[in-house]
């Protein structure tokens, strides 16, 4: 590491920190430009509901996804040391959500003020971005358990391509199927409110469920032998 240090000085640790940070400058343009254009309207209630959760499932995804193959060869450190799998992925959760968790509250507190939502439902909005945030977390991490990029290159992967498109793409679909009923659900209450509801919450339940077995199942693999 030091060599590529002295070749590329801001390669590794650039990689690693540019993407994210210019995903989510781009998704805090785009909101602003919801919050404008919205002007406290039923549509652009919805709309940047829709936002928080895409910025926050969305970090949650990525930071996860690469928060193993960040870890290079001095992953092997790890097991030098009695941690069992469910150790590792306990710090690993704590690692992500915790940004997670404050750029998600901070930006439902902002459309909570800006559309004047009343108390229940900035607590239903709030709720369900961070539930969200922790499905897509764990998605993220089940496929980092599995498609970690660990080879040194002077621009690390972290995750191989196949894995990265896979995660992204079907991550995605998993945060717009939850977020799309719930919103609705807790934005405009009718009759479909309740259906819309239980399939958010169904989602929830059972992508979530199936994300937190792939992960440990995964890590469990995964710390059985070395992966370089």
């Amino acid at each position: 590491m030091s060599d590529l240090t002295e070749k590329k000085p801001q390669s590794g640790s650039g990689s690693s920190t540019v993407p994210p940070a210019r995903g989510s400058s781009r998704g805090l343009q785009i909101g602003l430009v919801v919050l404008v254009l919205g002007a406290g309207g039923a549509l652009g209630r919805l709309v940047s509901v829709l936002w928080i959760g895409w910025v926050a499932g969305f970090f949650s995804l990525l930071i996860a996804g690469m928060s193993v193959g960040q870890e290079r060869k001095a992953l092997q450190s790890l097991y030098a040391f009695p941690l069992s799998p469910e150790n590792i992925v306990r710090a690993k959760a704590a690692f992500v959500l915790v940004p997670s968790f404050i750029v998600a509250f901070g930006l439902a507190v902002l459309v909570g003020v800006f559309f004047a939502l009343p108390p229940a439902t900035f607590v239903g909005v709030l709720l369900l971005v961070v539930t969200v945030s922790v499905v897509l977390m764990f998605w993220g991490l089940a496929f980092a358990a599995r498609f970690s990029d660990f080879q040194e290159r002077p621009r690390p992967q972290f995750l191989r391509p196949g894995g990265m498109l896979a995660a992204t793409a079907s991550g995605m679909v998993l945060l717009f199927a939850i977020l799309a009923p719930g919103a609705l659900a807790l934005l405009y209450p009718s009759d479909l409110s309740v259906p819309l509801g239980m399939i958010a919450v169904a989602l929830i339940v059972g992508a979530g469920g199936l994300a937190v077995y792939w992960t440990r199942t995964g890590f469990r693999q995964l710390f059985r032998q070395l992966p370089f």
